[in-house]
């Protein structure tokens, strides 16, 4: 059950959980509501961690553009092969320290959903896995 973006902001912020929102394309949920989230509900995070909401933009590609696919969440191969798969070149990946284990995708460049050109470039921020045992939360039902 999807919900509205304000809602799943103020459900992550009272939680302790540090929301970011991106726009993707998204035909079976409505415009304006969460289509998804990463991580899940359920899954325990640090306190602060990062949650990724994808809010559906209800828009479709251009013919000879394609849209830029959620890979935030990913095993850093699946995410290379849904980029290269639909046309997106990787630049470089960049190691962060997260709360997330090693080598899954915790940003990327271009803006999910988005609509740019084949070729493009789009670089990985990749997950060097946590740098302390750090105090978690169970991050809440938003999509």
């Amino acid at each position: 059950m999807s919900v509205d973006v304000a809602t799943a902001l103020s459900r992550l912020v009272s939680a302790g959980l540090s929301p970011f929102v991106t726009d993707g394309v998204n035909s079976s949920v409505a415009a304006g509501m969460v289509a998804s989230q990463v991580p899940a509900a359920g899954v325990v995070v640090p306190v602060n961690s990062q949650v990724v909401l994808t809010v559906s933009t209800g828009a479709m590609a251009a013919a000879g553009s394609v849209v830029v696919p959620n890979v935030v969440g990913l095993w850093v191969m699946t995410a290379v092969g849904q980029l290269s798969g639909v046309g997106i070149s990787i630049d470089k990946h960049l190691w962060v320290v997260s709360g997330v284990a090693q080598g899954y995708v915790v940003g990327q460049s271009l803006l999910a959903g988005s609509v740019v050109v084949p070729g493009s470039i789009c670089q990985l921020q990749l997950s060097a896995g946590p740098a302390r045992v750090p105090v978690t939360v169970s991050v809440p039902v938003c999509s």
